[in-house]
């Protein structure tokens, strides 16, 4: 994986996780939007952390 690649990964995984945080704190500010929201929000947050991980056994990777 080229270093191109990993910063649109981080890239993504920073936007991802960021939309997940924010939709948690607009589910918590309004009690009429259901859980739906703050599941959307965790789905996005894991989605990121994936991601992550993903990119550091990518660079282990390499490295070793």
């Amino acid at each position: 994986m080229n270093l191109m690649a990993l910063i649109a990964a981080g890239v993504a995984a920073y936007v991802l996780g960021m939309s997940g945080g924010v939709m948690l704190v607009a589910a918590d500010k309004d009690s009429r939007s259901g859980s739906g929201l703050t599941f959307a929000g965790w789905v996005l947050i894991v989605l990121a952390g994936m991601i992550v991980i993903g990119i550091l056994a990518e660079i282990g990777n390499n490295t070793a």
